[in-house]
């Protein structure tokens, strides 16, 4: 693969990275709370379903992905109360 083609792969993927966040922002704020946990218990789900098996965290992993997610789930509430 040329340096050319690395680049011009490379921005293809920050294209679509930009794409799917203006549909993200467009969209969600259109869900309503049940449709919104719906696809958030899908989406674990598959992560810790079938996936699970694919992908072992070591449990310092684990327990990091969790922290986030909590962080992740303070800044939300914290911008809904705002």
């Amino acid at each position: 693969m040329s340096k050319e083609q690395l680049l011009q792969f490379i921005r293809g993927h920050q294209k679509m990275n930009e794409l799917t966040a203006q549909e993200r922002a467009r969209k969600l704020p259109l869900l309503t709370p049940t449709q919104s946990r719906r696809i958030y218990e899908e989406l674990w789900s598959l992560w810790s379903g079938p996936l699970a098996q694919f992908q072992p965290l070591p449990a310092a992993l684990n327990d990091r992905r969790l922290q986030l997610i909590l962080q992740r789930r303070q800044i939300l509430n914290k911008a809904a109360r705002a």
